[in-house]
């Protein structure tokens, strides 16, 4: 059994060692396969000496396969451990910081001691509120270090196991020199880290990863850990129908998710038109199907939004955007955009917005907001140029509807800020751990708002050691946390910008779901919340949310933006 003592001394480091040393290996092994099989091919002499020299060089490329193949689970097993011992580290790392930060001690076994706090009447609830709540953080990240630590430790000492049994292939075809992908297996599987999705990814061939694409764009536009220009093409496969990239399409022999969008809506709207008719506008059955075409035509609107973009690019230039993520699925389309080139820019930051977001109203602004981001970065941060900078616009999960528009209060709970997070986190980290198996530096900035704030914090307390960087709150109503430790960044690397007035959405969230208003965390950093400067900011505000989307407003002539300016610090990689 795991215990507390063992997971302080875990680091991912020592394992990506291991399996940058066991990718090496197993090339060196395909290298020496390849290299007999032309050898064996060369020989082209008949008689029984001849015959006994093919029976021992095949008998020798028969063990090398079975070397291939063993090398590669070993492999892929250190690639899927590697998530998990850098949340372990995130969280270990975490607990520490907070048990120093409220005084007390972590046992061997996990347990805490708590000193005698001394607490005067005037200030004894609110003191023992926020007590209660950095404890329980406490709690949690030792809870969930010894929780997915023990879950790693038992697969991954399983598959070694099997290793050393020889027993490794049970689970998976017996692959020769012959073949695809010798050694891994041809399709990336569910259950998959998002490490271990990059390890088998870099291991591809350029033919083999073009065959998965086409196999399945939906899959590999969606999945976290490949490359981000192989994201783009297969989702642009997928919702065209065909193969977007070089000087031709190639028809797949079917029809993409933007005309199989316009042909749900022609029905619906076929069959509605024809229920009116026979049975009135105000029957049940013309209401219900009255409902199911307005769902396809915000399905529609939402893909026609997505094309427009891809075709008109960000900002007033049309510089060239790529589509990082697509989904019909769920309450509304789903899809994440990208300014910038995400596998080699220097600095990569991710914007997640929040209440309201929806891609047929907000992709355009946001997108659009991410082309400025890189700009400002260049402008307020020296050294940076526009190049060095990548900004994905991440309308990836089910926003709450904006509760001004509509009598849906789903805004006051954090379920779909929680399910957001669990995508959220595959995503940067699958940012982050391609980046790491092509090597070179990233500086990655996550860049969050209003309720979207809420669905990132979540998302810091699922991550692992090092995969973001800094963490940006603004207009946020909770943290997802009592204390800046919990979130596994470094405190120093954790921000809040705060409007001081017309943005009532700050703090506003019940600290028991929300977390704590992130402007009142204990070692935050504060970035300004200057927001006068922007175009459309209200000094006297007119409403209680009139200053709350001002972060990102342009400035006016001959002014800044401070609050937005800070923010482009931050993401350029500003000391």
């Amino acid at each position: 059994m795991v215990a507390w003592s063992d997971v302080l001394l875990w680091r991912a480091a020592h394992i990506e060692t291991v399996q940058d040393d066991a990718s090496a290996a197993r090339k060196a092994a395909r290298e020496q396969v390849q290299e007999l099989e032309a050898h064996y091919n060369r020989i082209a002499s008949q008689g029984l000496a001849i015959d006994a020299m093919r029976q021992a060089l095949s008998r020798v490329q028969d063990e090398l396969d079975h070397a291939v193949n063993a090398i590669s689970a070993y492999m892929l097993a250190c690639a899927e451990a590697i998530d998990g011992v850098r949340v372990v580290e995130a969280k270990v790392k975490s607990a520490l910081e907070i048990s120093e930060e409220i005084g007390c001690t972590i046992r061997d076994d996990g347990s805490v001691s708590i000193p005698y706090i001394d607490l005067s009447d005037a200030v004894r609830f609110e003191k023992m509120a926020v007590l209660q709540g950095k404890y329980y953080d406490l709690q949690m990240c030792i809870a969930d270090a010894l929780s997915i630590a023990r879950k790693v430790d038992e697969e991954l000492r399983r598959k070694l196991q099997e290793l050393a049994e020889d027993r490794f292939e049970q689970n998976g075809p017996k692959e020769g020199r012959h073949s695809a992908s010798p050694g891994l297996p041809d399709d990336a599987d569910e259950s998959w880290s998002p490490s271990e999705v990059s390890a088998w990814w870099a291991a591809l061939t350029d033919e083999e990863r073009q065959a998965c694409i086409e196999r399945d764009p939906l899959k590999y536009g969606n999945l976290d850990g490949i490359d981000m220009a192989s994201r783009d093409k297969a989702n642009r496969m997928a919702l065209y129908g065909y193969d977007t990239g070089g000087n031709a399409s190639i028809r797949l022999g079917s029809t993409g998710l933007l005309q199989q969008a316009q042909d749900k809506f022609d029905q619906a709207q076929a069959a509605y038109d024809d229920c009116v008719g026979a049975h009135g506008l105000f029957s049940d059955e013309a209401m219900a199907l009255k409902a199911e075409r307005d769902r396809a035509g915000r399905d529609l609107a939402d893909l026609q939004k997505i094309d427009e973009r891809l075709r008109k690019g960000a900002g007033e230039d049309g510089e060239p955007v790529s589509l990082l993520a697509l989904d019909t699925s769920g309450e509304q389309v789903k899809a994440a955009v990208a300014v910038g080139d995400v596998d080699h820019a220097q600095h990569v930051a991710n914007f997640t917005p929040g209440m309201g977001t929806n891609v047929r109203d907000s992709l355009a602004n946001y997108v659009d907001v991410a082309d400025r981001m890189r700009d400002n970065a260049e402008e307020v941060t020296q050294g940076v140029k526009k190049e060095d900078v990548a900004v994905v616009a991440w309308l990836n999960y089910d926003a709450p509807t904006d509760i001004t528009k509509t009598w849906d209060t789903d805004v006051a709970s954090t379920e779909k800020a929680r399910a957001g997070a669990d995508r959220l986190a595959g995503f940067l980290t699958g940012v982050r751990s391609w980046r790491d198996e092509q090597g070179g530096s990233l500086h990655l900035t996550s860049v969050s708002h209003s309720y979207g704030s809420t669905t990132a914090g979540f998302a810091m307390r699922q991550m692992g050691e090092g995969v973001v960087d800094d963490h940006i709150y603004l207009a946020s109503p909770g943290s997802a946390a009592y204390t800046v430790g919990a979130l596994g960044v470094d405190p120093s690397h954790v921000w809040v910008s705060a409007v001081p007035e017309g943005d009532m959405v700050q703090g506003m969230g019940p600290d028991v779901t929300f977390g704590r208003n992130p402007e009142q965390l204990e070692g935050i950093q504060h970035l300004s919340g200057d927001a006068t400067g922007a175009q459309g900011y209200d000094p006297q505000p007119s409403s209680p949310v009139a200053n709350h989307s001002s972060y990102f407003a342009p400035p006016k002539p001959g002014e800044r933006n401070e609050a937005f300016d800070d923010v482009c610090r931050v993401l350029g990689g500003a000391k």
